[in-house]
């Protein structure tokens, strides 16, 4: 299948985390392939968004949130998925921000892969600028993810008995930021997502780009 990408929003991600504050058995858990720079995804519980987030995880005592500074933005802007709507707007909003001298971030974009009948009937109704991928933007790589964003490649544990034969079957497919390389790759892992977590299908296909860094 061809697919269309079509922009569902912006945000700022850090850039000053690096894999060692993942544990080892949370590596193993989670990721098909650990000799990597840094897992991005577009799940904010991966790869921490500047701004604040309405996802949460409690464990005990610790509640882990999608942000790392806690950032407020305008109601307004803010997407279903707590995203930005405008990525001039939020480019204005971080210039405006105290606070964020020294601290390494990337702009991002994500766009989720449809088919050219959808992103026809959706874009319209999208209030997002841009709505289409700028070609100077650098493509990360494709992550798959649910509806919300939760992704199914490095937000979701692997069970010890598959990992050995998930890892020889995609770890080949996947770049330095544990994201895969090619849409087709992709679309195979969510095809085997849809069956192996069918309480949380289907699993879509998000395109993320960076727009700029600090």
């Amino acid at each position: 299948m061809r697919y269309e990408q079509l922009i569902i929003g912006f945000d700022a991600r850090e850039m000053w985390l690096g894999l060692d504050t993942w544990s080892q058995e949370t590596r193993r858990r989670f990721l098909l392939r650990e000799d990597i720079e840094k897992p991005l995804s577009t799940d904010t519980l991966v790869w921490r968004s500047l701004f604040r987030s309405n996802i949460f995880v409690i464990s005990g005592q610790d509640i882990t949130t999608g942000s790392v500074l806690d950032l407020e933005f305008p109601i307004e802007q803010r997407s279903i998925d707590n995203l930005w709507k405008d990525l001039g707007a939020m480019q204005a909003y971080l210039k405006r921000t105290p606070g964020l001298e020294g601290k390494a971030y990337w702009v991002i974009a994500i766009a989720e892969l449809m088919s050219l009948e959808d992103k026809e009937e959706l874009k319209p109704t999208h209030p997002f600028k841009p709505l289409e991928v700028d070609p100077g933007w650098e493509l990360l790589g494709f992550d798959v993810s649910q509806g919300n964003l939760r992704s199914g490649l490095s937000g979701e544990a692997y069970g010890d008995d598959d990992m050995e034969a998930l890892r020889i079957r995609w770890s080949p497919h996947l770049n330095r930021y544990h994201l895969f390389s090619e849409e087709e790759s992709a679309d195979a892992f969510a095809d085997w997502a849809d069956q192996a977590d069918a309480g949380h299908a289907p699993y879509s296909i998000y395109a993320i780009y960076r727009v700029d860094q600090q």
